[in-house]
């Protein structure tokens, strides 16, 4: 399916690769980009929104901003809804405003480091590549390092994101590594 939808669209490109992590594999896509901003969304997981791309790249073109994020549902493996997150009122107080990089962190992201939540501008990611031998947490480093820099921001209370609960992802495996 995606080697048809490559022949018919030029913006998309297929990248036929063994399993080698996902940090490895986010870092041959952010290579690879020729967009204006990135946006990472797992294998097993969807968007509730098919209008979001052009909802948060508005929005990143409105305000100049280098980073916008959103929210997520947990599904189920099949899709059925299992919860979605309140948001605080702390995080609703800095939403749809331009925010900077320590009131994103703080606000934001909250202590939930999920990268596929944010849309990016590519060129304020530059060289920056997520830690390829770090399999745990490698989000929260890929941001820490990437939120030193001055950047314009924005949360928007928009819940957009799928993440399936799988019992046999990443995620749920315990690895001593």
């Amino acid at each position: 399916i995606c080697d048809e939808l490559s022949a018919s669209d030029s913006r998309i490109r297929v990248v036929h690769k063994r399993n080698t992590g996902v940090s490895n594999t986010r870092n041959i896509g952010l290579d690879l980009a020729q967009g204006e901003y990135v946006i990472f969304l797992d294998a097993d997981d969807y968007w509730y929104d098919d209008t979001v791309l052009d909802r948060l790249s508005s929005l990143a073109d409105e305000g100049q901003l280098d980073i916008i994020r959103g929210e997520y549902k947990a599904v189920t493996e099949h899709g059925a809804d299992l919860f979605q997150r309140k948001i605080s009122e702390e995080r609703l107080q800095h939403a749809d405003k331009v925010i900077d990089s320590a009131t994103f962190i703080r606000y934001a992201i909250n202590g939930e480091f999920f990268l596929v939540l944010s849309l990016f501008r590519r060129t304020s990611i530059g060289s920056l590549r997520l830690n390829e031998d770090q399999i745990f947490l490698e989000d929260m480093r890929f941001y820490a390092t990437l939120l030193q820099n001055p950047l314009k921001c924005m949360y928007v209370p928009v819940y957009f994101y799928a993440y399936r609960k799988n019992t046999a992802s990443v995620s749920y495996r315990f690895d001593q590594k």
